[in-house]
């Protein structure tokens, strides 16, 4: 499963050398590789705004019942941070049951 991330051009971009961070609120952290090559017909210079992260790996280990934050790389070496509300890591959860199937 993937999460794709899109900003508004010109407004936030993307560091595709660096990996998603995924940490709960207890301080646990996981980490989703870039693989916004997949999405893109030049995958040498993928748009700056733009990112696709594999969670497959990841998910499983994802306790629905805390809170997470996502840390988004940017090029500046800083991050975009998202908060995560429990019920979307239970929903990301349910859609790999239903790819099991």
């Amino acid at each position: 499963m993937y999460l794709r991330l899109v900003a508004f051009p010109g407004v936030s971009e993307v560091d595709h050398t660096r990996p998603l961070k995924l940490i709960n609120s207890l301080g646990k952290t996981w980490t989703a590789h870039d693989a916004s090559q997949q999405i893109f017909t030049d995958a040498t210079h993928p748009e700056p705004n733009v990112a696709q992260y594999d969670l497959q790996p990841i998910l499983i280990q994802l306790d629905p019942a805390v809170p997470f934050r996502l840390e988004v790389p940017k090029p500046d070496q800083a991050s975009t941070t998202l908060n995560i509300p429990p019920a979307l890591i239970e929903e990301w959860r349910s859609l790999l049951e239903y790819e099991n199937l």
